[in-house]
């Protein structure tokens, strides 16, 4: 699918064209959001197309343009820990970012990249997939916009198209810190946040997990500077930001620091009210949500990880009227059911019948329930 858009890409554009590679290196993470967004801003029908490699200098957490900071993102213990909270203008999900990531963005003519979003990601994510083949890491696309080894999400990416410019962004993870972002994101409780770390972990990758050891970061941008340009079969030239540009990304910085812009005009409240639902994204098939059901004084919480429309995980507290070890066993029974309301009804009925459970809800009140989790992913 990759020589496909590349070959409705090279159709449009001359190949002799090159491309401008800018190695930012190391920048500050206002700078490393900003970059992007000024490039495609200040362009014009004569810049060229531009990829940009930058890594941040220290962690911040980065929303989605339609993500607002105060439902996703802890706030308050972003400001103890002097964490900076910034919202980018591509989409995507709420994520931290840091010293252990490398940055890779596109910045090109929208007449030299496919017309459809899709065909863009298919496109981008290839030059990563074949850097971390380079490394022996078997990394494969993942529709709609994933990179993953094995069922682990090993790359993020982003579109958006902004000023004149079509611009798509990317990421090397060298590794992560689960534990850091797990902090940082609003959650109802502590347990959410538990089961969405231990997600992480489990459907999350890095060049440090995959090879036990990290490669030189040199050596990463030598080798992705060789594949992509083999892959749009145009040179890269490097070069460097122009006037115009660098008073650009100046400009940018103030922009996104603004917290009219991060907020959208909202208080910046440093923590917002609890919710009684909650749903996260861990990677492109695999969603982890919550909610609470019953009266204040008898609570029933369920937390529930979905993998490709089935139960990949089930945690029930809360008044059940069942013993610890029969709801323990419940949720191991769901585990890998389809998410169906006729599916899961007739499970929970045979169940409930073979081991004459005593439950305070029915078979059709605990399909409800799960169901419900089930629709707040849309």
């Amino acid at each position: 699918m990759a020589e496909e858009q590349r070959a409705k890409v090279q159709s449009g554009e001359p190949k002799s064209r090159p491309i401008r590679l800018i190695d930012a290196g190391r920048v500050s993470a206002l700078r490393s959001q900003a970059i992007y967004h000024a490039l495609a801003y200040a362009k014009h029908p004569e810049t060229p197309d531009t990829i940009v490699l930058c890594e941040p200098t220290q962690p911040y957490v980065c929303t989605g343009f339609f993500q607002p900071p105060s439902k996703e993102v802890n706030l308050e213990r972003c400001a103890e820990l002097g964490i900076p909270v910034i919202r980018r203008e591509t989409g995507g999900g709420t994520v931290l970012i840091d010293e252990g990531q490398m940055f890779v963005q596109w910045i090109f003519h929208p007449a030299n990249l496919p017309a459809r979003t899709d065909e863009r990601f298919v496109l981008f994510c290839e030059s990563l997939i074949r850097t971390y083949r380079a490394f022996g890491i078997k990394a494969a696309f993942h529709a709609p916009n994933d990179v993953q080894v094995h069922g682990r999400k090993i790359v993020g990416t982003g579109a958006a198209a902004i000023g004149e410019a079509q611009v798509v962004t990317g990421n090397f993870i060298f590794e992560f810190d689960f534990e850091h972002m797990a902090d940082l994101l609003r959650v109802p409780d502590q347990r959410f946040r538990q089961l969405y770390l231990e997600g992480m972990k489990r459907y999350m990758s890095s060049f440090r997990e995959e090879l036990g050891h990290l490669p030189e970061r040199a050596e990463v941008k030598k080798r992705y500077v060789e594949q992509v340009a083999g892959l749009l079969g145009r040179p890269l030239q490097r070069a460097a930001f122009g006037e115009s540009e660098k008073q650009k990304i100046a400009e940018l910085e103030q922009r996104l620091a603004d917290p009219e812009w991060v907020f959208e005009g909202a208080p910046a409240r440093a923590a917002a009210k609890k919710s009684d639902e909650r749903i996260v994204k861990i990677q492109a098939d695999v969603f982890l949500a919550f909610s609470r059901f019953g009266p204040a004084s008898q609570p029933l919480y369920l937390y529930l990880q979905m993998k490709k429309g089935r139960i990949d995980r089930l945690q029930i507290e809360g008044e059940t009227c069942m013993t610890e070890t029969r709801c323990r066993a419940f949720e191991n029974f769901l585990r890998q059911v389809e998410l169906k309301e006729d599916v899961l009804h007739e499970l929970i009925s045979d169940y409930f019948a073979l081991h004459e459970v005593q439950s305070c809800m029915s078979p059709a009140q605990w399909v409800e329930a799960i169901m419900k989790l089930k629709k707040m992913k849309k």
